[in-house]
């Protein structure tokens, strides 16, 4: 990878988005990818670059692409417990219940680690709460982790 491009993605990482609007004026690409598959989009919701993740989609960039690991932005938006991010991802067409490298889908990752909010987001946006990644739910998940909060707004809406 060239300077300028590993450069990019550090400026994805730390949220600069003059800098990545600059680079995209100049011809660079959305949804270029570092030597892991990252996107742009990936890093900076990784790291909760609201306005970037904003100007990204603005100007194109894919939603639900994946890196190497099979990980995509609304899953690691879900597991950071970035609410805003979360939002902004399903406004934009992220899929709600595609899953990830480890077969968990982003209501898996909220429901585990308590972010109850999240939970009621991706439900309303049509989360499937029966899928199952060895043989465990997002509130079977829920349970094991102790989000105790979560539990009682999956179970009120666990199909039987």
């Amino acid at each position: 990878m060239t300077h300028l491009a590993q450069d990019i993605f550090d400026d994805a990482r730390a949220g600069r988005t003059p800098e990545i609007c600059q680079w995209l004026d100049q011809g660079g690409d959305v949804n270029a990818r570092n030597e892991r598959g990252d996107t742009l989009v990936l890093l900076a919701v990784y790291y909760g670059r609201v306005e970037l993740v904003k100007e990204l989609i603005r100007q194109g960039a894919e939603v639900d692409a994946r890196n190497h690991n099979g990980q995509r932005a609304l899953a690691g938006a879900c597991f950071k417990g970035f609410t805003p991010l979360v939002e902004i991802l399903l406004d934009a067409g992220a899929s709600v219940n595609e899953d990830d490298a480890e077969l968990k889908t982003p209501l898996m990752y909220a429901a585990s680690y308590e972010h109850v909010g999240i939970v009621k987001l991706l439900l309303n946006a049509g989360a499937q709460v029966n899928a199952k990644v060895d043989g465990k739910t997002a509130l079977d998940l829920a349970r094991d982790n102790l989000a105790h909060e979560v539990v009682p707004v999956l179970e009120a809406v666990t199909e039987t």
